[in-house]
């Protein structure tokens, strides 16, 4: 006597490409609210300064969805979001005028704000996923 348990392959990615339309549509504003969200805190969390060069710099491109997904962007253009976020050395002139030393913004910056929100990004398209009938084998 055998029992055999066996996953068919093709069953399997005919059901996800039955679904797929419909998780995309899904998706999108839910990536479109994590890409929001990130633009909002990190234009926040920058510092106006000077210049507002750090702030200015922050720019998203709206979710979509593409060929392979749902995709939207988040960009920090300044030349300075990087000494902001992860702090300078010691800094001086060509002519040996001290310039000073940045402190790091780790947990301020860029990096978390975006990790935090796609954590609850990927959290709620992993409750979509599961009311469809499929098991998701992570958490974020």
């Amino acid at each position: 006597m055998a029992v055999y348990f066996d996953v068919n392959a093709k069953d399997f990615q005919a059901e996800l490409e039955r679904v797929l339309p419909d998780l995309l549509e899904r998706s999108l504003p839910i990536v479109d609210r994590a890409v929001s969200t990130t633009y909002t805190e990190l234009k926040a969390a920058y510092p106006a300064g000077k210049t507002g060069d750090l702030r200015s710099g922050v720019a998203s491109d709206a979710a979509k969805i593409e060929a392979n997904g749902v995709k939207g962007q988040v960009h920090s253009w300044s030349t300075y979001a990087h000494m902001w976020e992860f702090g300078t050395q010691d800094r001086y002139t060509r002519q040996g005028w001290y310039r000073g030393k940045s402190p790091n913004h780790k947990q301020e910056g860029l990096v978390p704000i975006s990790r935090r929100n796609r954590r609850q990004m990927i959290n709620a398209i992993s409750d979509i996923v599961r009311e469809y009938g499929f098991e998701v084998g992570f958490s974020v």
